[in-house]
């Protein structure tokens, strides 16, 4: 199936079920290619929950409702079980039984894939904006005019946020770089140390402790 015929299916969908101001009909395909999943509802319909769940902040009965509103009624009569057989066909389920389905959207495969690319993506999109906040704090550790309390919690934020993530350490080659006669590799892995030992210390701790390292 060609581009033009998947993005058609996918904005009818997105038109069809009133996602048009939560999923782009092209970020539906993207996803598709990425999970290997092909069905198109199915993926807009997980997305429209991740995003009630995390940025509306919805609890999981409300934001399945608002993404699969067609299984929060009974669709079908059951025999031989106890599960909804006293409800008509359309009329709503019990909220247990919305939570349940809620749970076990969360617990699936393409649910855990999507929050991970949509992450990815959102790390992305902030980017650079972190990098402005991670130079400021920068500048507040070298600022004179910053007492030693609020200069602590700047080196510990910096530190922690600027630690090099576990999958760049599997993918780096291991090569040592120097500058200066200085191995940035060996200083990085020192920055890491430091930081994990800052990150279990309050402000006092850690000025008490440079200030005996002074002496």
């Amino acid at each position: 199936m060609d581009v033009a015929k998947r993005l058609e299916i996918a904005t009818q969908i997105v038109k069809e079920n009133g996602f048009i101001d939560e999923v782009e009909p092209d970020e539906i395909i993207s996803i598709s290619e990425d999970t290997g999943e092909t069905d198109y509802k199915r993926i807009a319909k997980t997305i429209v929950y991740i995003r009630k769940r995390f940025i509306e902040n919805k609890n999981r009965i409300d934001a399945f409702k608002s993404a699969f509103p067609e299984r929060c009624v009974v669709s079908g009569y059951r025999t031989g079980g106890s599960f909804e057989t006293d409800k008509q066909v359309g009329e709503p389920i019990s909220t247990g039984s919305i939570e349940v389905k809620a749970k076990r959207l969360e617990n699936s495969k393409l649910y855990k894939q999507i929050v991970a690319l949509l992450n990815t993506s959102l790390y992305t999109a902030y980017a650079l904006e972190r990098m402005k906040v991670l130079d400021y704090t920068l500048e507040k550790i070298f600022d004179d005019d910053v007492n030693d309390r609020n200069k602590v919690e700047y080196i510990k934020t910096f530190l922690q946020e600027t630690r090099k993530p576990e999958k760049m350490k599997e993918l780096e080659v291991n090569v040592n770089i120097q500058n200066n006669d200085v191995s940035i590799v060996n200083v990085e892995e020192k920055l890491d140390k430091i930081a994990s030992k800052l990150q279990t210390l309050d402000a006092g701790s850690i000025i008490e402790l440079s200030h005996n390292g002074e002496k």
